[in-house]
C-alpha cells in the first residue's frame, strides 16, 4: 500500500506507515515465538490464555481429554488457527497450526521487505532480507 501512487507524494504519511510497518514486522513477525531462527520462516501465533468464544456448541469437546503439554500445544494450534484468519478445518491441524511457517504469510513479510527496500528504508538492508 505504500508504494501506491497517490500515496507516494505525501512524505509524512509514507513516513508514519513505514515506521509501523517497521514497528509491527519487529515486534510481532520477527521475534519469539513468532519467527522460527532456524528455519528464518514466520508462523502464525497467538496467546493461549483464553478460548475464543466465537465457536460452535462443542469445538473444544475434543480437548477434554488432553492435559499437560498436549494441551497446550492444542491451545496454541487453535490460537495461531484463529490469528491467521483460516478456517478451522482441515488446512491448519489441531495439533501443529502453531508450528506451521505459512506460505501466505511468509509471501506477505516477503512483499513488505521489497517494499521497504524500494522505498529505501534505511535500518537495515532490506534488500538482502528478501
Amino acid at each position: 500500500m505504500l508504494l501506491l501512487p497517490y500515496i507516494k507524494d505525501d512524505d509524512k504519511l509514507v513516513t508514519r506507515a513505514t515506521a509501523a510497518v517497521v514497528k509491527e514486522y519487529d515486534t510481532v513477525w520477527r521475534s519469539a515465538p513468532r519467527y522460527d531462527s532456524i528455519t528464518g520462516l514466520s508462523k502464525y501465533g497467538g496467546s493461549p490464555a483464553a478460548r475464543c468464544r466465537a465457536v460452535e456448541p462443542g469445538h473444544y469437546d475434543w480437548m477434554l481429554t488432553l492435559q499437560g503439554n498436549d494441551l497446550e500445544r492444542a491451545v496454541q494450534s487453535d490460537m495461531a488457527v484463529r490469528e491467521s484468519g483460516h478456517d478451522t478445518t482441515a488446512r491448519l491441524s489441531r495439533y501443529d497450526a502453531c508450528d506451521m511457517g505459512t506460505v501466505d504469510l511468509n509471501c506477505i513479510l516477503y512483499k513488505i521487505e521489497k517494499d521497504m527496500s524500494v522505498l529505501h528504508e534505511p535500518s537495515r538492508d532490506w534488500a538482502a532480507l528478501a
